[in-house]
């Protein structure tokens, strides 16, 4: 199902990863996968860390033979990667570099962004955030919240839950279920 997010990573004081989803943007679709990522393997964080020495945006003529040849080419710059993306940085290495397109202006759409999840890789956190939730208020939000996405206009997201990494709950049920919203309807989670 088209439910449109953005999978981010916050690494030394500055977003290195902005990967545009087209598809399963609820917490039981890339929600899950970016959950295992994390919960799965402890050591993926380091990984992830390393690999995102290895990142490089993409130039005009990345996308050039993107668009001739197929995404099979750059999965990193494909709309149907998502979370798994977060694999794709952590696998990279100095000779296989990962090129990644920046789309953090989409933050901006809260009627196309659906969601939005933050790996903060400085203060170790996970934040997720919705598009379009009633009137675009700051559910609970943590001082800064504000400023997380101001240099692209500040974005018109509702902040609806924090997790420090080591304190990510135990699994993937409960992982969803901490980020139901009331009017999120089981049937639109695309599992």
């Amino acid at each position: 199902m088209g439910t449109r997010n953005l999978i981010c990573v916050y690494y030394k004081g500055r977003f290195a990863i902005a990967q545009y989803g087209q598809w399963d943007g609820y917490p039981a679709g890339q929600g899950a996968v970016l959950w295992r990522f994390i919960w799965n393997n402890p050591g993926n964080i380091a990984r992830l860390k390393a690999g995102l020495e290895h990142v490089r945006i993409a130039t005009e003529d990345d996308l050039d033979r993107l668009r001739r040849l197929s995404d099979r080419v750059y999965p990193s710059l494909s709309r149907d990667t998502g979370a798994k993306i977060l694999e794709l940085v952590a696998c990279a290495t100095e000779e296989r570099g990962v090129p990644v397109t920046m789309f953090l202006e989409f933050v901006n759409d809260r009627v196309m962004c659906e969601w939005i999840y933050v790996l903060d890789l400085d203060a170790e956190v996970l934040e997720v955030y919705a598009g379009d939730v009633d009137g675009c208020k700051y559910l609970g939000a943590p001082s800064g919240y504000q400023q997380r996405f101001s240099e692209v206009g500040g974005g018109c997201m509702a902040f609806i839950k924090g997790f420090e990494l080591a304190d990510l709950p135990g699994t993937e049920k409960e992982f969803v279920e901490a980020l139901k919203l009331p009017e999120y309807e089981e049937d639109k989670a695309d599992v």
